[in-house]
C-alpha cells in the first residue's frame, strides 16, 4: 500500500474554497480541484484561439479518463461509458433491456429519484416494481432477499444520499448470484471516497455522475456495464459512435455495434468535461481510495462523538461496515433549518436531506473544521 498522503499540502496546493468556506456538503456537488479548473480554462482558451485545430490536442483525454474509471473502478476499459449523468446511465440500462410483462425491478424505499423514475417508467411494459422498506435507516439482507423473489433485477444505491447509509455490496452481489438476478448499482454517494472493486464484488450495471465525491464537472456521467451481460442490452439510443466508426470518409450504414460499452456513447460528449475529470482522478488515485476512506472516517467520527455527546441523533447508522462519507444528524428540539442557518452564517456549507443536517466531508477537510462544526451548533442549542 502506497504511504499516507499529505492531505494538508493537498488542501493548500488543489482547494482554493477552503479560503472562504468551510465545505462539508460533496454529497450534493464537490469543488473543483485547481488542477482541474485549470485544464478546463485551458481547453476553453485553446478552443476559443483554434477551433477545431485544438481538437486534435485535446481528444485524447477521452480515453485516457476511460482508462482511469477503469483502474479507479478495478474493471476494463472496454466495460466504461461516458454519459451525461447518473440519470442517463440508469436509463440507458432499464431501456436497453428487453423486459417481459410481469418482470419485476426490486428497489429501495427512500432511494433518490434518478434511482426509481427509469425503473417506475418500465410500467407501461407491464414490469412491476417492489419496494424494500428500510428498518430504522437500514437496508436489511433479508428483507431484500424477500422482495427478490421471482424478480428480474435489484436496483439499489451503494450508499443512501440522505442517511449515509452503505450497503453491504459483497452480500449484495452474492444474494443477487445466488438468486440468478440482474444487479445495477448507483454508486455516485461513493464513488471517490470510497474504493470501489468491481472485481472483488461484480455488478451487472453501474452508474454515477462524476460532479460529487469525484470532484468533476458537472455534466459527465459513467456507465459500467460488465462485459459478461453486455448483450443482453439493446441500446435504445444509437449514434453515430454507437458503431465500429472510422473516419469521415469511409461512413458504412451496416456497421456493427461497438464491441465495447462505447456503443452506448451515441454522439459527442462533454470534451471539457472530461479534461476536467482526467485532472480530478489522477489527484484522487494519487492520494489512494484507502487513504481518502480512512480520512474522511477521522472526521466523521469526530464529529458523530462530539454531537451524540451533546445529545443530537445520529441518522446515520455507526456500524462501520455501513458507514460512508456521510454524516446525517438531528437535534431532539431545534429544527434542522435552524442547524443549517446557524453553520451558514458561519461559512459552513452543508445541506438539509429527510429533516436532519446531511454534513458530508472529504480528504481536504480537516479536524479543526469539524470541531467549528461543533461551536457553531452549541451556539444554537444554549440559545434555543
Amino acid at each position: 500500500m502506497s504511504s499516507t498522503p499529505d492531505f494538508l499540502a493537498l488542501r493548500r496546493e488543489q482547494f482554493p474554497v477552503t479560503e472562504r468556506y468551510i465545505y462539508l456538503n460533496h454529497a450534493a456537488l464537490g469543488p473543483l480541484p485547481r488542477r482541474t479548473a485549470d485544464a478546463m480554462a485551458a481547453f476553453a482558451t485553446d478552443f476559443r484561439d483554434r477551433g477545431v485545430l485544438a481538437e486534435a490536442k485535446w481528444t485524447p483525454a477521452i480515453e485516457r479518463t476511460r482508462g482511469l474509471i477503469a483502474q479507479l473502478l478495478h474493471v476494463a476499459a472496454d466495460e466504461i461509458a461516458f454519459t451525461k449523468n447518473t440519470s442517463q446511465g440508469l436509463s440507458i440500462v432499464a431501456n436497453s433491456i428487453p423486459w417481459q410483462r410481469g418482470d419485476v425491478v426490486v428497489t429501495i424505499r427512500g432511494e433518490f429519484p434518478a434511482n426509481v423514475y427509469p425503473w417506475l417508467a418500465l410500467r407501461a411494459l407491464g414490469v412491476q416494481v417492489r419496494f424494500v422498506e428500510p428498518r430504522n435507516g437500514q437496508i436489511m439482507i433479508d428483507d431484500v432477499r424477500q422482495a427478490l423473489r421471482g424478480a428480474r433485477m435489484l436496483a439499489i444505491s451503494w450508499v443512501q444520499y440522505s442517511t449515509g447509509f452503505r450497503i453491504d455490496l459483497a452480500a449484495i452481489t452474492a444474494l443477487c448470484r445466488e438468486m440468478h438476478v440482474l444487479l445495477s448499482l448507483d454508486a455516485i454517494q461513493g464513488v471517490g471516497v470510497l474504493p470501489l472493486d468491481l472485481a472483488a464484488t461484480p455488478v451487472d450495471f453501474c452508474a454515477f455522475g462524476v460532479q460529487k465525491w469525484l470532484l468533476a464537472p458537472q455534466g459527465v456521467g459513467v456507465l459500467y456495464v460488465n462485459r459478461a451481460v453486455r448483450d443482453l442490452l439493446t441500446p435504445a439510443n444509437v449514434g453515430w459512435l454507437s458503431v465500429a466508426w472510422r473516419d469521415y470518409a469511409a461512413f458504412d450504414y451496416e456497421s456493427p455495434l461497438m464491441e465495447s460499452a462505447g456503443r452506448y456513447e451515441e454522439g459527442t460528449r462533454s470534451l471539457v468535461g472530461l479534461a476536467g475529470l482526467e485532472q480530478s482522478l489522477q489527484l484522487l488515485l494519487a492520494a489512494g481510495p484507502v487513504h481518502i476512506a480512512a480520512q474522511v472516517a477521522i472526521l466523521t467520527d469526530r464529529l458523530a462523538t462530539a454531537l451524540h455527546e451533546r445529545g443530537y441523533r445520529i441518522l446515520t447508522p455507526l456500524l462501520a461496515n455501513h458507514r460512508s462519507g456521510i454524516l446525517t444528524i438531528a437535534h431532539p428540539h431545534t429544527p434542522a433549518q435552524i442547524l443549517f442557518d446557524r453553520l451558514r452564517v458561519r461559512r459552513i456549507v452543508a445541506a438539509i436531506r429527510e429533516g436532519g443536517v446531511r454534513i458530508s466531508p472529504h480528504l481536504y477537510n480537516t479536524l479543526d473544521e469539524m470541531d467549528a462544526v461543533v461551536e457553531a451548533l452549541d451556539t444554537v442549542t444554549v440559545t434555543s
